[in-house]
């Protein structure tokens, strides 16, 4: 037994990944309650992939989501 700390590693590791997994999961809840708020198919698409890929040119978003020029505007 060193010094009474025996087995808190993996008291503190469970603890931890614990609150990584809450933060993560709020985090995304995040993402998904303004996802619900976007009207357009195509601009639902673009926001998903700002979200992972961020930060992006309008070129790389349409490349990236496959989109056409005139789905997606810039400005």
């Amino acid at each position: 037994m060193e010094d009474g700390f025996e087995g808190w590693d993996e008291v503190v590791r469970g603890i931890v990944d614990g609150l990584v997994e809450a933060v993560r999961r709020e985090y995304y809840m995040t993402y998904i309650g303004r996802l619900r708020d976007i009207g357009a198919p195509s601009e639902k698409v673009v926001y998903v992939y700002l979200a992972f890929f961020q930060p992006q040119v309008a070129l790389s978003i349409r490349r990236g989501t496959g989109l056409n020029r005139n789905t997606l505007r810039e400005g």
